[in-house]
């Protein structure tokens, strides 16, 4: 990282500064502060594992009061919303930003209330307000939970009321104390193949 500081910010590098034509990023003063706040925000974030009971005591608690607790259901509960997410992901032909956000709100939710208090179909209307929540932030023109419902099969979209998933949002964004904006994987990418 100290390259990449005595090539961006001017001061450290005897005061030379390139062209504005031959700078990577049009601020390249702040790059690297902005950078070193991004992955400090970023670690802050970081989830367990919410199904393992060493990582989370939840998990634990609930197998000593119910020694039948069988996670690998909600495993596949989970593996089925992420499906659901990257269908819509892809059917909206929406920015990388937007699923990377979409899946870490769904597991930060999931961690929060714990998978064993969502119901079978909560999954599928947790997937949808996760990707409705993440496609506000980082697209550029609105959304809609009807056009959500109307890319999902029938058997999905049938059995899903917008007004459960606007009650679902709420909760979500309320759980998360409106803190939904975080530097996710993706932001730093570019940066990392250019090192």
């Amino acid at each position: 990282d100290w390259v990449d500081i005595e090539c961006e910010v001017p001061q450290a590098n005897g005061g030379f500064t390139l062209p504005l034509t031959d700078r990577n990023q049009l601020t390249a003063e702040y790059a690297q502060i902005c950078y070193l706040k991004m992955r400090r925000v970023e670690r802050s974030y970081v989830l367990v594992n919410y199904f393992d009971p060493k990582q989370n005591p939840a998990v634990a608690q609930l197998l000593r009061k119910d020694p039948e607790y069988d996670g690998e259901v909600a495993k596949k509960r989970r593996n089925d919303a992420v499906r659901i997410i990257l269908k819509l992901h892809e059917r909206k032909k929406y920015r990388m930003e937007t699923l990377f956000e979409a899946i870490s709100l769904f597991d930060e939710y999931l961690l929060l209330e714990g998978h064993w208090n969502i119901l079978v179909n909560g999954f599928a209307n947790l997937a949808i307000v996760c990707i409705g929540i993440a496609a506000k932030f980082e697209e550029p023109g609105p959304t809609r939970f009807t056009c959500f419902l109307d890319s999902l099969p029938k058997n999905y979209s049938e059995c899903i009321k917008v007004e459960e998933l606007r009650e679902l949002e709420f909760k979500l964004i309320s759980s998360l104390s409106f803190d939904l904006a975080r530097p996710q994987l993706v932001s730093f990418m570019e940066r990392f193949l250019r090192l």
